[in-house]
C-alpha cells in the first residue's frame, strides 16, 4: 500500500526573510506533489525569524533566529524543535531540539501561485504595493530586479582558483555599538559589537597590505561606518545581492565572521552553497551531516591568524579544489530548501513512529 503523501499546515504569521529556505522547501514539495500544503491566513502577523507548523497533526517548531537561546514556552508546547543556531550541551539535554541547518536567504525559481498568495498576506495595501510584489515574484529569470532564486545555488563547476588570479573576498558590516533600529543594546552587546567592529576592520587592513589588488575587503557604507573607517567603504553597487553574488562566485576565497550572538551568518551558507572555499571564525554549533575543518573550511580566531588561513590555501591549490568540491557535496545533500524540509518531515515521521 502506497504511503500517504504528509500533510503540512503554517499559521501564516510571519514571511521573515530567515524563513525563506523552510517556505520554499514546502512550496516546492508540494509542487512536485510530495507533500500536501495549506497556509492559514487568518492569524495575527508578526515578524519573528520562528514558526510552528504541522505536520500530519504533529506540533514542530522551527525557530531560525540569530540567538542559540531556547524559546522556552514554543519548546514545552511543540512535539519537535529545529533550531539553526544550535549548541552542542542544549542538543544533549534537551531531547526534542534538532538541528535546522545553515541558513540563508533564498526564494523558489519557478512560478508559484502559493508562493504569490503569500507574499500578497505580507505586502503594502494598495495597488502600487501589490503590483510590485506580484513583478517581483512572476520574474523567476531576474529581468527586472534580483532576488537570489535557488536555481544561482548548489551548482558543481571547475575550480575558480584555474586560470584565474587568485582573489579573496571579505565584505561585512559594521555594528553601531551606540543604538540599533531595531532593539535597545544592552552594556554586553554594546562590547560585543565594539570587539566585532575592531576585528573586522583590523582584518581588512591586513588582506589588503597581504594581497593588495586582489583583496576584495570593505565594509559596507553607513553613517557608522563613514566616521570609524570611511577608506574602507565599498562602493554600494558592489554590495547589491546581485553583484555580491557575482564577486562571491570570482572569488577563490571566502571570509565568513560569525554573526550577533556568535551565529554561523548568512554568508557562510551561501558559500557553502555556492561551491566556495572558506575561512571562518571559530563556531561551535550542531549541524546536520559533517562539516567540519579542514575538510570544509579553515578557522581562524584572530586577524593575523585570518590572513595566515587565506595564504595557506593560496599556496596550496589542490587543498582549496578539494575544499570547494566538499562543499558543493555537502550543499546538495542537506542545503536545498527541499532537501532540508524532506529532512524535517522525515524526522517528524520517524519520532511519530518511535
Amino acid at each position: 500500500m502506497k504511503d500517504k503523501k504528509p500533510s503540512v499546515v503554517v499559521p501564516l504569521k510571519t514571511n521573515a526573510r530567515h524563513l525563506q529556505q523552510l517556505f520554499t522547501g514546502l512550496e516546492s514539495l508540494a509542487r512536485k506533489g510530495f507533500i500536501s500544503l495549506m497556509y492559514e491566513r487568518n492569524v495575527t502577523q508578526h515578524h519573528k525569524a520562528s514558526a510552528f507548523i504541522k505536520v500530519d497533526n504533529a506540533q514542530i517548531y522551527i525557530d531560525c533566529s540569530d540567538s542559540p537561546d531556547i524559546h522556552k514556552e514554543e519548546y514545552q508546547h511543540c512535539e519537535l524543535y529545529f533550531k539553526r543556531t544550535l549548541r552542542n550541551e542544549d542538543r544533549q539535554t534537551l531531547s526534542k531540539l534538532r538541528p535546522f541547518g545553515l541558513y540563508f536567504e533564498v526564494y523558489p525559481s519557478f512560478c508559484s501561485l502559493m508562493t504569490l498568495r503569500r507574499f500578497l498576506s505580507f505586502s503594502p495595501d494598495g495597488i502600487k504595493g501589490k503590483s510590485k510584489t506580484v513583478v517581483k515574484l512572476l520574474d523567476t529569470d531576474n529581468k527586472l530586479g534580483f532576488m537570489p532564486r535557488e536555481s544561482a545555488f548548489y551548482n558543481s563547476k571547475k575550480a575558480t582558483y584555474k586560470g584565474h588570479a587568485f582573489k579573496v573576498l571579505f565584505y561585512v558590516r559594521l555594528w553601531d555599538p551606540a543604538s540599533d533600529k531595531e532593539f535597545e543594546i544592552s552594556d554586553i552587546e554594546r562590547t560585543d559589537r565594539e570587539k566585532i567592529n575592531t576585528s573586522r576592520i583590523k582584518t581588512i587592513r591586513l588582506l589588503k597590505q597581504k594581497f593588495k589588488e586582489n583583496a576584495l575587503v570593505g565594509v559596507m557604507d553607513d553613517n557608522y561606518s563613514r566616521k570609524v573607517a570611511p577608506d574602507l567603504i565599498v562602493d554600494k553597487y558592489k554590495t547589491t545581492k546581485k553583484q555580491y553574488i557575482r564577486q562571491v562566485n570570482s572569488a577563490s576565497v571566502c571570509i565568513a565572521t560569525t554573526g550577533l550572538h556568535g551565529s554561523i551568518g548568512a554568508k557562510f551558507a551561501e558559500y557553502v552553497a555556492l561551491g566556495k572555499a572558506i575561512v571562518t571564525e571559530s563556531f561551535d554549533y550542531v549541524l546536520p551531516g559533517t562539516l567540519d575543518e579542514p575538510g570544509h573550511y579553515l578557522e581562524f580566531n584572530s586577524p593575523e591568524q585570518c590572513v595566515e588561513k587565506v595564504s595557506q590555501l593560496f599556496d596550496t591549490p589542490y587543498m582549496l579544489e578539494q575544499m570547494e568540491s566538499m562543499n558543493i557535496r555537502y550543499a546538495q545533500q542537506y542545503m536545498t530548501s527541499d532537501k532540508m524540509v524532506s529532512r524535517i518531515i522525515e524526522e517528524v515521521k520517524l519520532d511519530t513512529f518511535l
